[in-house]
């Protein structure tokens, strides 16, 4: 009667422990897609900052040293590019 009892306890908690790692691995699974998420999200932030430092940066400071110096009057024609002078028929200093 007690082996039985016991038997009966023990399947019970073997079913119980089965489920109990279902569920742990559906919640292990989660959190392994919430980081990945996470992840993706931090990227499309960085990703665009450091592109845009690195390619825009030089773009905007050739800008602003050309485009100051047209708006002051004062323009380098040594730093223009040969295309932009010929397309001009500005022969370079």
């Amino acid at each position: 009667m007690i082996d039985e009892d016991l038997k009966k306890i023990l399947e019970k908690n073997s079913q119980d422990i089965d489920e109990l790692k279902g569920m742990v691995k559906s919640i292990k699974n989660y959190f392994l897609w919430q980081r990945i998420y996470q992840i993706i999200m931090i990227l499309t932030i960085v990703v665009p900052i450091v592109v845009a430092y690195f390619l825009v940066g030089p773009m905007l400071k050739g800008l602003l040293e050309n485009g100051l110096g047209a708006i002051t009057g004062n323009v380098d024609m040594n730093n223009l590019s040969p295309e932009l002078l010929k397309q001009f028929n500005i022969s370079g200093q």
